[in-house]
């Protein structure tokens, strides 16, 4: 694990696709020797990575018998192996500290100096999405959670650390509502209260949604039908409600079975996708979209 100390200096990548601050295996045996007859402690090369999904990443605590920063939270961390390049190791570090499979972007964010203990280290700092799956976390950590970057900012005690995280952020910014679900229902007589307060914001739905950092959002309007309404779900991606589905199926089935007896009708109105560079979102039923349970 590395350490991230509130001092030092970053400098940032463009189009570089190779850290020249890495040195080979060879040249750490050099450095070693230069190093140790001055008396000087070698430079300690460590990679963070900051894992995504939709608009969260990935924040681990510490453990409280870390040896650096015990309870702090953190991104991935970890020191590179000898001869190892800093992408492989924010893919190594990323399966051993999560349990996940991890694509990190071929250029770096940002690098910057710091020191651990008395030793100065190199941080190469990497963007990275994540596979499905649910995340296992190693005994150097005791709690995970999926933040905002304004949620880590304000949990993480090491500024740039918090810097690299909105880098990141802005790096892997998408449009808003790229994948939007809607639905149409005609609610059975008495039962406009629990039905709004189950599928409004705040509701039954949104919090069983809000489990996945894929999920943007919910809102539902009334229309002019008698007992009419509409609700519009928005998702990062198709893909990421999918996943969503496959991991809480059960307690999905649960509750829209729970909840059906509020409705008289159910139409699935389609999902929608933006077009690239277009200003709006194209209406329309997506593939296999006919019936199919509420909020698919």
């Amino acid at each position: 694990m590395a350490g991230h100390p509130s001092c030092g200096m970053m400098r940032s990548f463009g189009t570089m696709t190779r850290v020249r601050t890495m040195a080979t295996e060879s040249e750490i045996g050099q450095e070693e020797s230069t190093q140790a007859t001055q008396g000087e402690p070698l430079v300690i090369a460590a990679v963070s990575v900051f894992v995504f999904r939709g608009d969260r990443m990935l924040a681990l605590r510490r453990s409280a018998h870390s040896d650096a920063a015990a309870g702090a939270w953190d991104a991935v961390s970890g020191r590179l192996r000898a001869g190892e390049h800093p992408r492989d190791a924010a893919v190594r570090e990323s399966r051993e500290e999560t349990g996940l499979e991890v694509l990190p972007d071929d250029t770096p964010l940002v690098a910057y100096t710091a020191r651990r203990a008395e030793a100065p280290m190199l941080v190469v700092a990497y963007r990275a999405e994540s596979g499905p799956g649910e995340v296992t976390i190693s005994a150097e950590h005791d709690e995970f959670a999926w933040m905002t970057v304004d949620e880590f900012a304000r949990a993480c005690r090491f500024p740039l650390l918090v810097d690299a995280a909105r880098r990141a952020a802005l790096r892997g910014a998408v449009p808003d509502d790229p994948h939007v679900i809607l639905w149409e229902f005609r609610v059975k007589a008495g039962s406009e209260a629990a039905f709004e307060a189950a599928y409004g914001r705040g509701g039954d739905w949104e919090r069983l949604f809000r489990r996945d950092p894929g999920f943007r959002g919910t809102e539902l309007l009334r229309v002019s039908t008698p007992r009419g309404y509409l609700t519009i779900d928005r998702w990062v991606s198709a893909a990421a409600f999918e996943a969503f589905q496959k991991r809480h199926r059960k307690d999905y089935d649960a509750l829209d079975r729970r909840l059906a007896a509020l409705t008289e009708r159910e139409t699935a109105l389609g999902r929608l996708e933006r077009v690239p560079g277009g200003p709006g979102i194209p209406a329309g039923p997506g593939p296999g979209s006919e019936g199919k349970p509420p909020h698919e």
